[in-house]
């Protein structure tokens, strides 16, 4: 099973990790994240689209199951200064959530999963998003 060219290539990794490595511990500091100026803006706007849809009864099912895909883990958190005393996170792929909130469409773009980042939607969530009671079955 062993090949004299594996231990060229394995030496070459290294000398890469090497590489890497002191590459990374230059870098001071990660790059900035410099978002869009109006990106709460558009946020809102996706957040109110989506929970319309949730609430029409032609779209409410396919809606709320795509939701439902997106939608990795929901966390309820204890806070002093929320209305209720607790917040509610939502952890998910916030590239397909927002797809979902376009007025055009109910389904996420069929790359939505692909490549995109999880994320926790949380805080002050619940300014936008009235709470929904999924229908039972």
């Amino acid at each position: 099973m062993y090949q004299p060219s594996m231990k060229e290539r394995i030496a070459e990794q290294e000398n890469e990790k090497l590489s890497l490595s002191s590459i990374l511990e230059q870098s001071l500091e990660p790059p900035t994240l410099r978002l869009h100026p109006s990106l709460s803006t558009v946020y809102q706007t996706k957040i109110r689209n989506l929970s319309s849809a949730l609430q029409d009864p032609a779209l409410m099912t396919e809606a709320t199951e795509a939701l439902r895909e997106l939608i990795s883990e929901i966390r309820m958190l204890p806070d002093e200064d929320a209305p209720n005393g607790h917040r509610i996170e939502l952890a998910g792929e916030l590239a397909g959530i927002l797809a979902l909130g376009d007025a055009k469409t109910t389904k996420p773009a069929a790359c939505a999963g692909l490549g995109s980042i999880t994320m926790v939607a949380g805080a002050r969530i619940d300014k936008y998003l009235p709470l929904y009671k999924a229908p039972t079955r």
